[in-house]
């Protein structure tokens, strides 16, 4: 906009898609956790200042989701946009920057339906044979919003820099293939994630590589791009996208890049593979500063790039790989943004970490050849998607290495959090093959509130300088009551009119109570009456208290009835002991009664006592 020096202008961004605005199970909330940036050049971008955002409420529609930026420029002329924008100018005057450049050849797969182009770069030194240069493909931008194209010309001008030693080794042997931007026209039209509208239908270019044969009408830009990789046989694949680091369930609080393997489970290959590129071989390189390595996801949805390169052409190292394009709260509350965390990356940054795609991809295929055989980790138990009520298992798995070398192990094990239940450990456990739970640190999180489990172990060939982690399993544990009475009679035998007598003597034995389930309990008793009218119950003629059997601690013993008190009568249970432990070391209590006889005709006499267990929740 221009005559715009010093006035307050607010933009409103109306119409928003509610998918992209509202929380989702993997994205979390996406606009409001977006800092927009201002240029007065289109070319250099700065991020708005926080206390001009502002936006609707969860829960809108895409009628009414709107976003607001509010701001007062310095300049007569001004860009606003919600991320810097990587746009086709740019892409066409980078290619054009290298004009007659012998190490980049432009290639052009087709002219899409609004009459723009679908361009990819070719870099290598044509100088040296290619029968045994290593191949990579790299696309970027399907979704026209993200930022991933940034990244892709930092890897273009690295490769091009003539007078860096390993971009010369790079280029002598490898060949990088590196579309751009894939979804140009949804870039050029300014779209958030789709292509354009084409015979009344827009689409998720990365939702549609499963398709035999990819619809050419719809979709030109992924069947020409499938068509090329499919003829150029590439060793690696990358689908570069990128992500708002929020506080959503599967991302961590912090500034991350993900990537997310071809197939469903990544292999130790894949593994190793992005390990170099975030850190190299040896893991003493910083490749992605500012960052950490969010690690391996599952594999992208089964018509998603990565995964079709991976199965349909047999590409092993076949990634999507997100970096953050905003990393602006650490906070737990959605609405409560920009609070604890602030760590907004730009385009120089991208840039930067582009370059360094290239290094730790040398690093894997430099390395690979000369270095041993990787070990391989295989889990045994609990299962995947196991369901139980122990909350002290047994963790078992195998690991192997062809070469003999000594093997390490690390567990991990992770509570997925939908409340305050926190009760994430990560324990070496040398050589052993397993590690067991007992009393001192079962599983704290329960089903029963939501929680699952995630556990998965990594193997170190190394002391522990490097591991590499088996595929993740998800377990969950359940809520047990379950209460016995091993001592489950009482008789007092033959007695007179006012004679009294109970169990303190242990003569009789008294009641006995013991907690087999796996969460501790309040339990209340009821009874019917052991004497008849006058004397039904309540009435002091007989009485009940709570004490301690050897396991002493197994309740809590100041809120516990311990003294005599009159049982309750049927209808109405009185809460008896509290805090009642089911660890095995401590979950036994007594029940002593006391009986006095009352003038009443002579006979046998009995009562059933009844006990309720319930369970206290979020013991935790």
């Amino acid at each position: 906009m221009t005559n715009a020096l010093n006035k307050n202008i607010t933009l409103k961004i109306q119409g928003l898609q509610r998918g992209d605005f509202n929380a989702s199970t993997i994205d979390g909330y996406r606009w409001q956790n977006i800092e927009p940036v201002y240029s007065y050049d289109n070319s250099n971008w700065s991020r708005v200042p926080l206390n001009g955002i502002s936006y609707t409420a969860p829960g809108c529609t895409d009628a009414t989701c709107h976003y607001n930026i509010t701001f007062t420029p310095t300049n007569n002329t001004v860009w606003l946009a919600p991320v810097p924008p990587y746009t086709v100018s740019m892409r066409d005057a980078l290619y054009n920057s290298y004009a007659g450049n012998p190490n980049l050849t432009v290639e052009n797969l087709g002219t899409l339906p609004e009459g723009h182009n679908l361009t990819l770069v070719r870099i290598t030194d044509n100088s040296v044979d290619n029968a045994t240069k290593k191949k990579i493909y790299v696309i970027a931008q399907q979704h026209s919003f993200e930022t991933g194209s940034w990244i892709g010309e930092g890897m273009i001008r690295y490769l091009m820099n003539t007078t860096d030693s390993t971009a010369n080794i790079l280029r002598r042997n490898y060949i990088f293939k590196i579309e751009l931007i894939t979804n140009v026209e949804g870039v050029y039209y300014g779209r958030s994630r789709m292509t354009p509208i084409r015979s009344g239908a827009q689409y998720d270019l990365n939702r549609m590589w499963s398709y035999t044969p990819i619809p050419n009408s719809s979709v030109p830009e992924v069947n020409w791009t499938y068509a090329n990789i499919l003829a150029f046989a590439p060793d690696a694949f990358i689908d570069l996208h990128s992500t708002i680091n929020d506080n959503s369930a599967t991302q961590p609080h912090n500034s991350a890049h993900f990537y997310f393997s071809g197939s469903s489970t990544a292999s130790a290959n894949q593994t190793f593979f992005m390990n170099n590129v975030s850190g190299g071989h040896d893991y003493s390189h910083d490749y992605w500063p500012e960052t950490n390595n969010g690690g391996g996801r599952q594999s992208g949805t089964a018509n998603s790039s990565s995964t079709n390169v991976n199965s349909r052409l047999g590409v092993e190292l076949s990634f999507m790989m997100e970096h953050p394009h905003d990393n602006i709260t650490n906070s737990t509350s959605p609405l409560n943004l920009h609070v604890f965390y602030r760590n907004p990356q730009n385009q120089t940054d991208w840039i930067n970490w582009g370059k360094k795609i290239p290094l730790g991809i040398h690093d894997y295929f430099n390395n690979t050849a000369n270095e041993n055989s990787l070990p391989t980790i295989t889990l045994i138990s609990p299962s995947d998607n196991n369901a139980s009520t122990n909350r002290m298992p047994n963790f078992t798995w195998v690991g192997s290495d062809a070469d003999g070398d000594p093997l390490i192990y690390r567990i991990n094990i992770t509570s997925v959090i939908p409340g305050p239940c926190d009760d994430d450990r990560l324990v070496n456990v040398n050589n052993f093959q397993y590690y067991s739970l007992n009393e001192s640190n079962y599983l704290k999180c329960l089903a029963d509130e939501l929680y699952n489990y995630i556990w998965t172990v990594g193997v170190s060939e190394d002391s522990g300088v490097n591991y590499i982690w088996s595929p993740e399993r998800r377990f969950n544990v359940s809520s047990l009551v379950d209460l016995t009475l091993p001592n489950n009679s009482v008789n007092f035998g033959s007695m007179q009119i006012g004679e009294i007598n109970d169990t303190i003597d242990n003569n009789p034995y008294p009641l006995v109570i013991e907690n087999l389930g796996n969460v501790w309990v309040n339990i209340s008793l009821n009874a019917s009456s052991l004497w008849s009218a006058p004397n039904l119950n309540p009435t002091n003629y007989f009485t009940f208290k709570i004490d301690n059997t050897t396991e002493l601690g197994s309740f809590n013993w100041s809120s516990s009835r311990i003294t005599f008190t009159t049982v309750p009568n049927s209808t109405n249970a009185l809460l008896a002991i509290l805090n009642f432990s089911w660890l095995d070391s401590h979950d036994s209590a007594e029940i002593d009664l006391n009986v006095t006889v009352p003038f009443e005709s002579p006979g046998p006499r009995n009562s059933t006592i009844n006990f309720i267990g319930s369970r206290i929740p979020n013991e935790y």
